[in-house]
């Protein structure tokens, strides 16, 4: 093998030094990627904190509420239709502390002034949820598509969920 002459550059000098701006380089994007996650973390804790303080508020707003009227659970009356049929503001406050979406209400705050609504009983998963209405002259929930004296009615404590009817399409299919 023949020697460079003296004076002549290492060709692999080029390399490291490419090699070490690459690293440089890395290290900078992994400094940054480690801020962004610090970042995150933070606006995490802080959206966490705002999720409770708020939950909190509506604890104390639902437990205002009923104490200044009971009532509330049941009287659907005062709210338009448009804004949450067979809804109360005590239904949209538990919703929202659930935290799940699902529409699911607990069955003592279920309308009892011929709303149909789906009544669900979470004992028995394997029934699907049935329209009900309530039936004051049994004092119990009525299959609602029965108006007859073979009409079926569950005890009244037989559902424990329920939920409004979703909206009927619009003509056409829309």
């Amino acid at each position: 093998m023949s020697e460079a002459p003296p004076g002549t550059p290492d060709p692999s000098d080029g390399i490291i030094r490419d090699l070490k701006r690459k690293v440089a380089e890395l290290e900078a994007e992994r400094d940054n990627f480690a801020t962004t996650i610090v970042n995150l973390a933070g606006q995490r804790d802080a959206a966490e904190a705002d999720k409770a303080r708020l939950s909190g508020a509506l604890r104390d707003v639902r437990r205002a509420i009923m104490e200044a009227d009971p009532a509330v659970l049941t009287d659907t009356f005062w709210m338009p239709d448009n804004v949450y049929k067979g809804g109360t503001v005590v239904d949209f406050i538990d919703e929202a502390l659930s935290g799940s979406g699902s529409g699911w209400r607990e069955m003592g705050s279920a309308p009892k002034d011929g709303t149909a609504f789906l009544a669900f009983n979470s004992r028995h998963m394997a029934h699907p949820p049935v329209v009900v209405v309530w039936d004051d002259d049994r004092a119990s929930w009525r299959i609602e598509a029965t108006h007859h004296e073979g009409a079926q009615h569950f005890n009244a404590n037989y559902f424990d969920l329920w939920q409004p009817l979703p909206a009927a399409p619009q003509q056409g299919g829309e």
